[in-house]
């Protein structure tokens, strides 16, 4: 049995670091140190020490083998042992920790260097919590490790608190890149602006739109970016800033920054963005328009010529089925639009009853005609 070792202070094992944190190492170094006018601690006196601490406190041979583990590694492990009874602690380390803490040991044991793992140790009820496990070797009085003194303390509170901040940046940085990936790529414009109006986040739809970059617009206000289009939107801003609900599809128009004898629209939305209840921004999606309301203005030009034309015109679709149907053809064929929109071309302007129906008017059929007609 090794024989008594002398710490080089009083123990003072519940003493505080500058730094607020517990210092467990001050045990460590009471155990292990010696001092030739040191008072003399026995066995006994480390055991009684080891008793009552609220930690795992271990003792083990020069060469590795666990001599000693006190009433709270007992009591953990659910070993129905007295203090001091060694046990198989090695079973109680899980698989997949178990190789890293072994080889980590053999080579604190080689070196005479201090033990520092974390594992993970079976407890009484087969849970397997976290503990971070250190352990020094105890010198004589000519420098021979002696003994090896260590601490095992649960930190599976901390781990798992770590490993739910990883778990949340984690989140948070694929949810940042999904939204900057949407953001960037999407055919539609998106913008943030703050509460001073200025623009602290825009994609490059939204930027091209304007006729200029990302780089270009950013940081300026609503104002100074699209001049021409703060009138009709200002209101609207002030509205969501002073808590008003969010504004759907609103339509807005400018010159083109391109040709400014051109027009181009957009439809808009806005959405307050909000932070702990308090709004601090406007969320802006743009559609570019400008080419819709240009083909919408198209066919209803279209629409107005076909309309008025003393010509009978009507559309069919590549199966020869009608979609449109002016007042002339009513007038050449007998048949409304309504009655027209469905059929068969083939059916009402085949050439033998486009020749009847110039010389003698033919009477509108019935439905029920008109249904025997198509079949």
């Amino acid at each position: 049995m090794p024989g008594p070792i002398r710490p080089i202070v009083p123990v003072d094992w519940l003493s505080i670091s500058s730094d607020g944190e517990p210092r467990q190492e001050t045990l460590m170094t009471a155990f292990t140190s010696a001092g030739p006018n040191a008072p003399t601690l026995t066995d006994a006196d480390l055991r009684a020490i080891a008793e009552s601490i609220p930690h795992i406190v271990w003792m083990a041979a020069p060469n590795g083998a666990v001599q000693y583990v006190n009433r709270q590694g007992m009591r953990y492990a659910g070993f129905a042992m007295d203090p001091g009874e060694v046990a198989d602690w090695r079973s109680l380390v899980h698989p997949d920790d178990a190789h890293q803490a072994h080889m980590a040991w053999q080579r604190a044991i080689r070196t005479h260097t201090p033990y520092d793992v974390d594992y993970r140790l079976r407890r009484y009820d087969g849970d397997y919590r976290w503990h971070a496990v250190r352990g020094l070797p105890s010198r004589d009085a000519r420098g021979l490790v002696v003994r090896w003194i260590g601490t095992a303390t649960d930190i599976e509170d901390a781990k798992q608190l770590q490993a739910d901040v990883q778990s949340a940046e984690r989140e948070t940085a694929e949810t940042s890149t999904m939204l900057e990936t949407l953001l960037s790529k999407a055919p539609v414009g998106f913008a943030i602006v703050d509460r001073d109006f200025r623009l602290v986040r825009l994609n490059e739809t939204l930027a091209a739109i304007g006729g200029s970059t990302v780089a270009e617009q950013l940081g300026k206000t609503v104002a100074v970016a699209v001049p021409d289009l703060w009138p009709q939107v200002e209101a609207i801003y002030r509205h969501i800033f002073a808590g008003g609900p969010a504004v759907i599809d609103i339509e807005v128009n400018g010159p083109s920054p391109l040709d400014p004898s051109m027009i181009f629209s957009m439809l808009t939305s806005y959405f307050p963005v909000s932070l702990n209840e308090e709004i601090i921004g406007i969320g802006v999606v743009a559609v570019d328009i400008t080419e819709r309301k240009a083909g919408e203005a198209a066919r209803q030009q279209l629409a107005a010529i076909v309309g008025g034309s003393g010509d009978a015109i009507f559309g069919t679709t590549t199966d020869g089925i009608i979609t449109s149907w002016n007042g002339a053809a009513e007038q050449l064929f007998g048949w409304t639009a309504e009655e027209a929109i469905g059929q068969r071309a083939s059916l009402i302007a085949s050439a033998d009853k486009v020749g009847m129906q110039r010389q003698t008017p033919r009477p509108r059929p019935t439905r029920r005609a008109r249904w025997w007609g198509c079949q």
